[in-house]
């Protein structure tokens, strides 16, 4: 799966211009209310939650619920646990890439 979503850049690995051509990369204040973002089918906060407070993670949290498709995914680092700060998301283990995932829980 690797080789068909990224290439090789030397040492370092980069998502294929074919998938990047696909999508919209934006930046944002993930403790302020988001304002004017689609929804997005795939958010990637890796090692990104360590350093907020749990109040900063709520919100986090209710940010990306409102703006991620109820099919859609989380990831988060491996020291990083939505459940720690949210029902909004439910953990799920995918066998064949041995890592775990968020899905939105409950109405969308």
């Amino acid at each position: 799966m690797l080789l068909k979503y990224m290439t090789r850049d030397g040492e370092m690995w980069e998502v294929s211009p074919r998938l990047r051509a696909m999508c919209d990369f934006r930046c944002a204040n993930l403790c302020s209310p988001i304002q004017a973002l689609p929804v997005f089918d795939l958010v990637l906060l890796r090692n990104v939650l360590l350093y907020f407070s749990r109040h900063d993670r709520v919100a986090a949290f209710q940010n990306v619920h409102r703006h991620i498709t109820r099919d859609g995914y989380l990831l988060l680092g491996n020291a990083e646990q939505a459940d720690e700060s949210t029902n909004l998301f439910s953990v799920e283990f995918s066998e064949n890439e041995r890592s775990y995932f968020y899905r939105p829980s409950g109405e969308k």
